[in-house]
C-alpha cells in the first residue's frame, strides 16, 4: 500500500533496460523526465490501493516530502532551484498531494465512488497530477537548454561559519 516506502526495481525502470551508459546520461541531463516517472507510478499505486480497498495512510498520503518525488525535490533536487519553473512545481507538487489526501479520506470513510471521482480525468486528483507533470516537462525542457550547472545547495551552517571567519 501507498506509505509504505516501495523502491523502484532497477529491473523494469525502461532507463534501466537500456543499459547502464544511457541510464547514466538521462541521470545528469535529464533528471526531470525520471521524477514524471517516479510521480506516475506513486500515483497508480493510490489508485490501485483505493480500488483494492488497501488500507491508506491519509497523512502518509498528504504529506510531500514523504513521496521519492518530494524527498527528491527537498532534498538533491534543490540543486535546480535556479530553473524558472521549479517553484511552481513545488508548489503544484504540495497541492497535488493534498488532492492525494482527499482521495485517501473517501477512500478510509468507505466512500470509494467519491475518491474515484477525485481520481478521474476531470477529478483534482487526476488534474493537480496534469499540471504537475506539465511543470516537470517544463523544468526538464529548461535544463536542456540551460549550458549552466544546478545551483549548489549552501546549508546556513556553512554560510555562518562562513561569516566568523571573516571576522
Amino acid at each position: 500500500p501507498i506509505g509504505a516506502g516501495h523502491a523502484s526495481d532497477s529491473r523494469t525502470h525502461p532507463h534501466r533496460r537500456l543499459g547502464f551508459v544511457i541510464s547514466v546520461w538521462r541521470i545528469n541531463v535529464n533528471i526531470f523526465e525520471q521524477a514524471i516517472d517516479l510521480h506516475a507510478r506513486w500515483k497508480l499505486r493510490l489508485a490501485k490501493d483505493v480500488v483494492e480497498g488497501a488500507a491508506i495512510d491519509i497523512a502518509d498520503v498528504g504529506n510531500c516530502h514523504a513521496c521519492e518525488l518530494g524527498a527528491w525535490i527537498y532534498g538533491n533536487g534543490l540543486k535546480y532551484n535556479n530553473l524558472v519553473s521549479f517553484e511552481a512545481m513545488c508548489s503544484t507538487h504540495e497541492h497535488f498531494h493534498r488532492a492525494a489526501a482527499a482521495v485517501a479520506m473517501y477512500a478510509r470513510a468507505g466512500e470509494t465512488t467519491r475518491a474515484m471521482a477525485l481520481l478521474s480525468p476531470d477529478g483534482v486528483f487526476e488534474q493537480a497530477s496534469l499540471e504537475l507533470v506539465a511543470l516537470l516537462e517544463q523544468c526538464s525542457e529548461e535544463l536542456d537548454l540551460t549550458e549552466e550547472k544546478p545551483c549548489p545547495v549552501v546549508k546556513a551552517g556553512d554560510i555562518l561559519e562562513g561569516k566568523d571567519d571573516k571576522r
